[in-house]
């Protein structure tokens, strides 16, 4: 049980990770267009 809780609770950590990337991708892609405009 300690395995599975284990690999459960890395794959919270990689959805995390995957998550925070997407929103500084997503910010720098507005920050693009925002200068873009300006």
């Amino acid at each position: 049980q300690g395995k599975i809780i284990e690999k459960s609770n890395t794959a919270a950590l990689l959805l995390r990770h995957l998550r925070q990337a997407s929103t500084v991708v997503e910010i720098s892609d507005l920050k693009e267009k925002l200068s873009l405009i300006m």
